[in-house]
């Protein structure tokens, strides 16, 4: 593919709203055990039962016929949370390709798999990288 954006962007949003669906629905069953908090809304229509099919497959990405307070602002929140965590990485890879030129960091980056392979260093440690994940004086992360 030459242009692989909007498979990013899929791949992204779908596990972003996997990820903050089953926290949501770890958080709604916490909130069973303690005590729930008032439902904003209930869906009474069987058709939109979170507990039958089709809707069902939703539910680990966050659907719920019944949404209570906790549900609804940790599902915002997460959300927000991602989004702009995920705009944050993309600016920062934006930067270092600006900076390094895209063709130099696949060089570095094949260069520091083959010394991690021949046991001469870690994989990723980039010395031309000012924000190298790898302290080579410490040998680690």
């Amino acid at each position: 593919m030459k242009n692989k954006g909007w498979l990013v962007f899929v791949m992204s949003s779908l596990t972003l709203f996997l990820s903050v669906g089953m926290f949501v629905g770890a958080c709604h069953e916490f909130e069973e055990l303690w005590g729930e908090t008032p439902d904003v809304w209930t869906i009474e229509n069987p058709a939109f039962s979170s507990n039958q099919f089709p809707l069902v497959i939703l539910v680990p990405f966050g659907w719920s016929s019944d949404r209570t307070i906790l549900q609804m602002c940790t599902f915002w929140f997460g959300l927000a949370l991602g989004c702009a965590l995920h705009y944050i990485k993309w600016s920062r890879t934006q930067w270092v390709i600006q900076t390094y030129g895209e063709d130099n960091i696949m060089e570095e980056t094949n260069k520091s798999h083959e010394e991690a392979e021949a046991g001469k260093s870690t994989p990723y440690a980039m010395e031309s990288h000012p924000d190298a994940f790898v302290d080579k004086e410490e040998g680690g992360i």
